[in-house]
């Protein structure tokens, strides 16, 4: 990186006191105005260049007027040197403006960048305004800062750490996406959204503390953080959105609130080393695969109040030596239990009328099969079961049913039923 300029360097000794005073997380920038006059001269002596009636250049930062404040927009890709000091306000044309916000696009690619530092008259932090800042090793969030927009700091792969400050209300989906070196996340209970994918792909994610005050994970929030070893679920949360945790490959314990209803589409998916998870008795709905390859899970109790398990739920939970399927299940999809070789027994109660195709296939452990309901469920006629199990398990059936089961597509293939 070439020096910096004598007038990014004048700034920096000018707020040093500032910095220095506060504590590392809580560095700001505070009541920094610079005056432009007619003749184009800061009184920072800072460069200035007029890009047209309503943008400058002011140290090589792109400010632009939008109503009555300024927006930083934009750098000097030739000029820049990658220590971004935004001002709190600028006079320009004889009138005093406030930065209110880093905005949309302001700085996405610029690899120059390594610090920046907001000051506490922003609020906004745009989308993508630092999308793509790999080498952007620190930044200064104040406490004023209320929302952080999509992709706002997408790829930032040399963010090690950012504090969030307890001003934040929102963080836009993908927000954090990609940023490989952030090691550690504490949200503050401001935060009361978190968007899709807002830290996917975070893969040296390893301590993380969410808000209480969020109701929802969204989709893919936390997708591939193949780092991150224990998650409490906040008490206010209700639903676990698709693909939020899948691919946390080094998550082994996820503490679930009572309040929760609804776990999404392979939420959990590829949480191979998953091997504790209790899903309280509220939950209505446990979506397609939410368990895919969740091969460390020994055992699962599944929730009374849960009507329909959905195909490849538990597909692939290679280590789930036990399930306990409530009287409440009528419906069990496609796959549901797949390759689920540890499995050696298991019971399908009374109200269960349609079992789906390869529901229990590839389940080369179950040497025990019990249908509780008088009447054969519904089952795809070439392999609710796998070719093993109707050889070698026995199937367990109400008294006086058996001759209803021998008869019945999906269940006349076992080559043992036993009336019980």
């Amino acid at each position: 990186m070439k020096t910096i300029k004598l007038s990014m360097l004048l700034l920096l000794t000018a707020i040093m006191p500032v910095l220095t005073s506060c504590s590392e997380d809580e560095q700001i920038v505070d009541n920094m105005n610079v005056v432009v006059d007619a003749n184009g001269k800061a009184s920072n002596d800072g460069a200035f260049e007029k890009l047209d009636k309503n943008s400058f250049y002011l140290d090589y930062i792109k400010y632009t007027i939008k109503e009555d404040r300024l927006i930083v927009s934009g750098y000097d890709k030739y000029g820049f040197d990658g220590v971004a000091i935004i001002l709190s306000s600028i006079t320009y044309n004889g009138k005093r403006y406030k930065v209110s916000e880093i905005g949309q696009d302001a700085f996405k690619g610029c690899e120059r960048i390594v610090l920046a530092v907001i000051p506490s008259s922003v609020t906004e932090i745009a989308r993508k305004a630092f999308s793509g800042c790999v080498n952007l090793a620190k930044i200064i969030i104040p406490n004023s800062v209320v929302s952080i927009g999509a992709y706002a700091f997408e790829g930032c792969a040399g963010l090690a750490s950012i504090t969030i400050p307890g001003s934040v209300v929102s963080i836009g989906a993908y927000a954090f996406y990609g940023c490989t070196g952030l090691t550690s996340m504490l949200l503050p209970n401001s935060v009361m959204f978190i968007g899709t994918g807002a830290f996917k792909d975070c893969v040296s994610l390893y301590s993380l503390s969410l808000p209480d005050g969020i109701t929802e994970i969204d989709a893919s929030t936390f997708s591939g953080c193949v780092n991150l070893p224990i998650v409490n679920i906040p008490d206010n949360v209700t639903k676990i959105g698709s693909y939020a945790f899948s691919g946390c490959t080094e998550l082994s314990l996820v503490d679930i609130p009572d309040g929760l209803k609804k776990i999404g589409s392979y939420a959990f998916s590829g949480c191979a080393n998953l091997c504790w998870i209790t899903i309280p008795g509220g939950v209505t709905y446990i979506e397609s695969g939410a368990f895919y390859g969740c091969a460390s899970l020994p055992d699962m109790h599944l929730p009374d109040n849960l009507n329909l398990i959905f195909a490849e739920t538990f597909h692939g939970c290679t280590g789930l030596t036990s399930v306990s399927i409530p009287n409440s299940v009528t419906y069990i999809g496609a796959v549901a239990f797949g390759d689920c070789v540890g499995l050696t027994s298991v019971t399908i109660p009374s109200n269960v009328t349609n079992i789906c195709r390869d529901a229990f296939s590839d389940c080369t452990g179950l040497t025990s099969v019990y249908s509780k309901n008088p009447t054969p469920p519904e089952a795809c006629a070439w392999a609710a079961f796998g070719s093993s199990t109707y050889n070698t398990a026995t199937l367990y059936v109400p008294k006086g049913s058996a001759d209803a089961y021998k008869s019945a597509a999906g269940w006349r293939e076992f080559k043992n039923i036993v009336e019980e």
